[in-house]
């Protein structure tokens, strides 16, 4: 079916890991460390959100919530404990320089 990549977005206002399925390995995330860490963490879509607890590690070592459409929350709630930001249809400022839109998929 093809390769899944989750993506991590470099900014003065801190990282944003979007989130897609497959989360970063342990060679990623020695550079993430190097580049500052997550800030935040967002998915596009509940079959993005990581069921391997990968979420929860991320919060404990960052402090990144995680960000999702409203839409979302039983699934995200059944795989991450740690605090969640729910979004609904409106765009979501995020900071300075990031806007979130969510689109039914």
């Amino acid at each position: 079916r093809g390769k899944s990549h989750s993506y991590l977005l470099l900014r003065k206002e801190g990282n944003l890991l979007i989130s897609h399925q497959i989360g970063p390995t342990k060679k990623e995330m020695a550079e993430i460390k190097r580049f500052g860490g997550i800030e935040s963490q967002w998915i596009c879509h509940h079959h993005d959100a990581y069921a391997d607890g990968l979420h929860d590690d991320l919060y404990a070592q960052f402090g990144c919530q995680l960000h999702h459409h409203s839409k979302d929350r039983s699934r995200a709630s059944k795989v991450s404990k740690c605090p969640h930001v729910k979004c609904g249809d409106e765009r979501l400022q995020h900071r300075a320089d990031f806007e979130a839109l969510f689109v039914p998929s």
